[in-house]
């Protein structure tokens, strides 16, 4: 039960039935012939070969009959226009001259009718409606094995059919695939332009934090301070300045003792201080011989901070480098991405033109099809109207 199965079987009986009747089996034609649809796209056909069948039979009535038939659904095809001459034919051949002569008429009126049906299907083919119709569909190929919509697909089928016009139709698919694909591509570069945009300005926004941590006048500054440091480090070690690297309460302690030392020798004068000089002298004694022992642990200490503080300016200065570097790279990377933006644009819209030319083309390719297979049978029509 399916309508595409339904079709393929009227036409192999259709072959079969014009196949016994060209060997004279008219039996056989005749058994063919009926057991096809009469809603079927091949039912005048059959209704015609029955006639013949029947004619050969020597049965005029029921070869009239079929053919009464056919030319009572007043459809305007070649199996139809048969019909009108065949019946006029046995009405000649019945010496009945008026029925004779009335469906003569008919039969030119129906040779008008279809011509003037030709041009007006080659006319819409020629504004595209072949292409419209079959395009009313996303799947062409497989629209074209369904009901035609298209009046003229009736004249047409067996071209619709043939390997050149499948052809034609998958590449014009293809085209309108390729020409999807570009135009979804074109409405897609905006979207890239934007993030571009975007991206820049928010890059721009971070340009002066960028900057401000990648100054090369802040890092000589610090790179100058380390230079004093390392001379004043060299200068306690040379000197070995024991005072120089005293905590912060030995410091004091110290200065507190210079002060003390002062006030004693100011007062020497006026009374008797030894006692007082004695523990003075023992006191300082006491907070020199703390930092003379402490020296070498406090000096290489401070040899190593020197160290790590050269490290970490030599990281500070390689960080600056390789971010003023990324940065310029950045620079460099945003413009070329602009670029390559404004050149896959101009690209898209070159083959867009160039896709839409083939595709108006490949339309010419498909309707000459359609238009040369209605030639073909305007062409049909006048040689049976000339025998």
């Amino acid at each position: 039960d399916d309508e595409e199965l339904r079709t393929l079987q009227d036409s192999a009986r259709l072959v079969s039935g014009l196949t016994a009747l060209q060997k004279n089996q008219l039996d056989k034609a005749i058994q063919f012939f009926s057991r096809i649809n009469i809603a079927s796209p091949f039912a005048n056909k059959a209704l015609l070969g029955s006639g013949w069948a029947w004619s050969r039979k020597a049965e005029t009535e029921k070869a009239l009959s079929y053919w009464r038939t056919l030319s009572a659904r007043n459809q305007p095809d070649m199996a139809s226009l048969e019909a009108y001459l065949a019946i006029a034919d046995s009405y000649e051949k019945q010496d009945k001259k008026t029925l004779a002569a009335e469906h003569y008429e008919r039969a030119a009126e129906h040779y008008e009718q279809q011509l003037a049906l030709m041009d007006k299907f080659i006319a819409g083919i020629q504004r595209m409606e072949l292409i419209e119709t079959l395009y009313r569909d996303d799947d062409v190929l497989g629209a074209l094995s369904r009901t035609p919509e298209h009046p003229a697909m009736r004249y047409i089928h067996q071209t619709l059919a043939s390997k050149a016009f499948q052809q034609s139709i998958k590449n014009y698919q293809e085209l309108l695939e390729i020409k999807n694909s570009l135009d979804q591509w074109s409405s897609d570069l905006p979207s890239f332009g934007l993030m571009l945009s975007e991206r820049k300005n928010s890059f721009q926004s971070k340009r002066a934090l960028i900057e401000q941590a990648s100054d090369l006048e802040q890092l000589a500054a610090f790179h100058q301070q380390r230079d004093e440091l390392a001379v004043e480090v060299a200068r306690i070690q040379q000197q070995q300045d024991l005072l120089a690297l005293a905590t912060g309460d030995e410091a004091d302690q110290l200065q507190q003792l210079e002060q003390s030392r002062g006030l004693l020798s100011r007062l020497q004068d006026k009374r008797t201080l030894s006692g007082q000089s004695e523990k003075l002298r023992l006191m300082y004694g006491l907070v020199y011989w703390d930092d003379a022992t402490d020296f070498p642990r406090r000096y290489w200490g401070l040899r190593h901070q020197l160290q790590l503080l050269d490290r970490a300016i030599s990281q500070a200065e390689a960080t600056t480098l390789s971010v003023q570097q990324a940065t310029a790279n950045s620079e460099k990377k945003f413009n070329a991405f602009h670029q390559r933006i404004q050149r896959q644009g101009t690209e898209i819209e070159r083959q867009q033109a160039l896709v839409t030319g083939l595709i108006e083309q490949q339309q010419m390719v498909i309707n000459q099809f359609a238009i040369q297979a209605l030639q073909q049978h305007k062409q049909r029509l006048t040689e049976l109207r000339l025998s």
